[in-house]
């Protein structure tokens, strides 16, 4: 939406430096039946929104906070332009467990759960979301994100983790970092739920 599906399309490396992914408590929690499957393709769209101090951000993604949604459900109406971003949906695992998947034919996007903590990396032509934080060895630094997360700053330790193809390659890289509380807000214009202060 306003571009930004484009922007990440084209440079997917040089959006996450440059944004703040938030990604919906209801892709998990399945509120307003809303939840997403692992492993399953879905249309998203990226929109900027103002979080209204509900969420802090490093100083890279000032004006750039992102809310992850649905293309269907986006809160307004697709232009003829638009086009969503056709990507594969990786949920978080439960504690002490590690949520995994085979990569995905006919899409070149993974979006995974919020880290929070968590390791994201592919090996043997998965791709893996652990919550021991840990990668194993021999995992490519382009192909994994674990904490503490590139530029880690203070308090700012939650992000979204992308995975992409690019010249028949998969990386995985993370969002600019952000801060967010436990409590549910509402973003109105879309219907989706995310945690802030």
């Amino acid at each position: 939406m306003n571009g930004q599906n484009k922007r990440f399309m084209s440079s997917v490396a040089n959006y996450l430096a440059n944004h703040s992914i938030i990604v919906p408590t209801c892709f998990t929690t399945n509120n307003n039946e809303r939840g997403l499957a692992t492993g399953q393709i879905y249309d998203f769209d990226l929109q900027i929104f103002n979080p209204e101090g509900h969420i802090r951000v490093q100083a890279a993604a000032a004006g750039g906070v992102v809310l992850l949604t649905q293309a269907r459900y986006r809160g307004s109406c697709v232009g003829v332009l638009t086009r969503g971003i056709r990507a594969m949906w990786l949920d978080g695992p439960t504690v002490h467990r590690t949520v995994s998947c085979d990569l995905p034919l006919g899409t070149n996007y993974i979006f995974t759960e919020s880290l929070g903590g968590c390791s994201v990396y592919i090996l043997n032509g998965r791709i893996h979301h652990a919550y021991s934080g840990r990668v194993p060895q021999g995992v490519a630094g382009n192909q994994q994100v674990q904490p503490p997360y590139p530029n880690f700053e203070g308090q700012f330790d939650q992000t979204c983790a992308v995975a992409y193809q690019q010249g028949g390659n998969w990386y995985v890289g993370n969002s600019v970092l952000h801060d967010a509380g436990p409590f549910p807000q509402l973003h109105r214009k879309s219907g989706y739920r995310y945690l802030g202060y």
